[in-house]
């Protein structure tokens, strides 16, 4: 998720599960002089998940974020949107951004169940 026009209902770690739920941080890459596409790594690690066919899923999430030389230093968002009743499981639920392959910011949320 790429969006940072979102309006958060409430500042908080704790996060209930539920479907349509969004959480995450807004933020702004600073000191970055590009005339290029930059790219950053999003990454969302989250509890063991298990698909309807009982398949496991992988506990990371990576999704390649590329800023265009003009957005670099807009506001952006990260995060994570329960879509999908298996994803909606409790626990610590991180969302990190990642250049070069080393963490420049993350978060930790707590799922609950509802």
């Amino acid at each position: 998720m790429h969006r940072a026009d979102f309006v958060f209902l409430e500042h908080t770690n704790r996060v209930v599960a539920r479907k349509g739920i969004t959480f995450g941080f807004r933020y702004r890459l600073t000191e970055v002089q590009t005339n290029s596409p930059l790219d950053v790594e999003m990454l969302v690690s989250y509890p063991p998940l298990t698909f309807g066919n009982g398949e496991r899923a992988a506990q990371r999430r990576p999704l390649l974020v590329r800023f265009r030389p003009g957005d670099v230093t807009r506001a952006h968002f990260a995060g994570f949107t329960f879509d999908q009743e298996f994803e909606m499981v409790p626990g610590e639920w991180t969302v990190a951004l990642r250049y070069k392959g080393r963490d420049i910011l993350n978060k930790k949320f707590n799922v609950v169940k509802e």
